[in-house]
């Protein structure tokens, strides 16, 4: 370990491998889509952030937080739905090719943090 810091040396026996990384990632997105594809689970459908989203994607208002009809809110950050709201106003709002899309995006968010903290140790 000579040459490692110490944070960097316990990266490496914590994560073994980057392949496993990237494996449990790829099983991850499996299973996620999967899941949005056969899930009839309610749970897609609550949130202040997804009814924001709705909200962006039918009428182009950051608005509608708790109920539809309550107009502008700032109850939630405006980035993220304003993401989810221009994919749904253009696929379809919870498809599942919206929801596939939205999958491999935050996947690819998740990619990236985990990229700029390993380039952090290096």
């Amino acid at each position: 370990m000579a040459g490692q810091s110490l944070i960097e040396g316990r990266m490496d026996r914590v994560l073994g491998s980057r392949w496993l990384v990237v494996a449990l990632l790829v099983l991850g997105l499996v299973l996620r889509l999967a899941w949005l594809r056969y899930s009839t689970s309610p749970t897609l459908s609550i949130g202040e952030a997804l009814n924001v989203a709705r909200a962006i994607a039918e009428r182009g208002v950051i608005g509608d937080a708790f109920r539809p009809g309550q107009e502008p809110t700032a109850h939630v950050m405006p980035i993220p739905p304003l993401i989810a709201g221009s994919v749904y106003r253009v696929l379809g709002f919870q498809t599942p090719v919206a929801d596939d899309v939205l999958t491999i995006w935050s996947l690819l968010l998740i990619g990236v943090s985990i990229w700029f903290f390993d380039l952090s140790f290096k």
